[in-house]
């Protein structure tokens, strides 16, 4: 599991739109649920092999991290960089 405070419901509704849009490759072997709840983006991923898991965090991860860097630029707020960790907790 993954989750990240915004702080805030609109930005977080962006990230959600944005990183929802990517489907899983293999859809019958990595499953990836999200929402957004009191300005929090929580992702969850459940992987029948821990190699599809692997694979299927590391692409969505990367795809996270340009997309925080482009929001950042785009809504000219340093604010949105500091509110969004550059590290997770995450639970498997």
């Amino acid at each position: 599991n993954l989750e990240v405070d915004y702080e805030s419901d609109e930005i977080a509704s962006i990230f959600y739109a944005t990183l929802a849009f990517d489907k899983e490759l293999h859809p019958d072997k990595v499953k990836r649920q999200m929402s957004v709840s009191n300005g929090k983006l929580s992702v969850h991923f459940e992987a029948f092999e821990a190699r599809f898991l692997r694979v299927s965090y590391s692409a969505f991860e990367s795809r996270f991290f340009v997309f925080r860097y482009y929001v950042s630029i785009l809504l000219d707020k340093e604010v949105v960089l500091l509110a969004i960790p550059t590290f997770f907790f995450i639970s498997l």
